[in-house]
Protein backbone atom coordinates (compact mmCIF):
# COMPACT_ATOMS: atom_id res chain seq x y z
CA UNK A 1 0.00 0.00 0.00
CA UNK A 2 0.74 3.34 -0.57
CA UNK A 3 1.02 6.43 2.37
CA UNK A 4 1.21 9.64 2.34
CA UNK A 5 3.73 11.09 4.61
CA UNK A 6 2.35 14.20 5.27
CA UNK A 7 -0.81 13.27 6.71
CA UNK A 8 0.38 9.23 7.44
CA UNK A 9 -3.13 8.32 5.84
CA UNK A 10 -2.98 5.12 3.71
CA UNK A 11 -4.43 5.26 0.68
CA UNK A 12 -6.78 2.52 -0.87
CA UNK A 13 -4.59 1.97 -3.68
CA UNK A 14 -2.07 -1.38 -3.79
CA UNK A 15 0.41 -2.96 -5.59
CA UNK A 16 0.07 -6.43 -5.50
CA UNK A 17 3.56 -9.09 -6.25
CA UNK A 18 6.24 -6.26 -5.28
CA UNK A 19 9.72 -7.41 -4.66
CA UNK A 20 10.23 -4.17 -2.18
CA UNK A 21 12.21 -2.38 -4.70
CA UNK A 22 10.68 1.11 -5.62
CA UNK A 23 11.81 3.89 -7.30
CA UNK A 24 10.32 7.37 -7.50
CA UNK A 25 10.41 9.25 -10.74
CA UNK A 26 8.31 12.39 -10.15
CA UNK A 27 5.58 12.84 -7.55
CA UNK A 28 3.08 10.60 -9.85
CA UNK A 29 5.24 7.63 -11.27
CA UNK A 30 7.68 5.08 -9.53
CA UNK A 31 8.59 2.08 -10.95
CA UNK A 32 8.85 -1.10 -8.97
CA UNK A 33 10.50 -4.40 -9.07
CA UNK A 34 7.88 -7.91 -9.37
CA UNK A 35 8.59 -11.53 -8.16
CA UNK A 36 8.04 -14.42 -10.15
CA UNK A 37 6.61 -18.21 -8.91
CA UNK A 38 10.03 -18.69 -6.97
CA UNK A 39 10.18 -15.24 -5.62
CA UNK A 40 12.75 -14.05 -7.62
CA UNK A 41 13.11 -10.27 -8.00
CA UNK A 42 12.57 -10.44 -12.10
CA UNK A 43 10.80 -7.62 -13.87
CA UNK A 44 10.75 -3.72 -13.26
CA UNK A 45 7.16 -2.12 -13.49
CA UNK A 46 6.37 2.04 -13.89
CA UNK A 47 2.93 2.40 -12.14
CA UNK A 48 1.41 6.19 -12.14
CA UNK A 49 -0.46 7.09 -8.67
CA UNK A 50 -3.98 6.72 -9.44
CA UNK A 51 -4.18 4.16 -11.81
CA UNK A 52 -5.37 0.73 -11.91
CA UNK A 53 -2.11 -1.47 -11.65
CA UNK A 54 -3.58 -3.76 -14.55
CA UNK A 55 -2.58 -0.23 -16.76
CA UNK A 56 1.47 -0.54 -15.47
CA UNK A 57 4.20 -0.94 -17.91
CA UNK A 58 6.86 -3.34 -17.96
CA UNK A 59 9.98 -1.54 -18.63
CA UNK A 60 12.18 -4.79 -17.78
CA UNK A 61 12.55 -8.22 -17.55
CA UNK A 62 15.39 -11.08 -16.91
CA UNK A 63 14.42 -13.93 -18.37
CA UNK A 64 17.73 -15.67 -16.55
CA UNK A 65 16.98 -17.44 -13.46
CA UNK A 66 20.32 -17.14 -12.08
CA UNK A 67 19.75 -13.34 -12.10
CA UNK A 68 18.07 -11.03 -9.38
CA UNK A 69 16.88 -7.56 -10.43
CA UNK A 70 16.81 -4.20 -9.17
CA UNK A 71 15.85 -0.73 -9.91
CA UNK A 72 16.92 2.80 -8.84
CA UNK A 73 16.74 6.59 -9.68
CA UNK A 74 19.84 8.92 -9.44
CA UNK A 75 19.73 11.97 -6.75
CA UNK A 76 17.77 14.13 -8.91
CA UNK A 77 15.88 11.58 -10.72
CA UNK A 78 16.38 12.24 -13.93
CA UNK A 79 17.64 8.37 -14.29
CA UNK A 80 16.42 5.28 -13.69
CA UNK A 81 18.88 2.38 -13.01
CA UNK A 82 17.96 -1.24 -13.59
CA UNK A 83 20.71 -3.74 -12.33
CA UNK A 84 20.39 -7.35 -13.17
CA UNK A 85 23.16 -9.68 -11.33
Amino acid sequence: RLKQLGSGVEMEEEIRGTGGSIAWADERTLFYVKLDAQHRPFEVWRHVIGTAQAEDVRVFEEPDELFNVDCWTSRDASLLFIESE
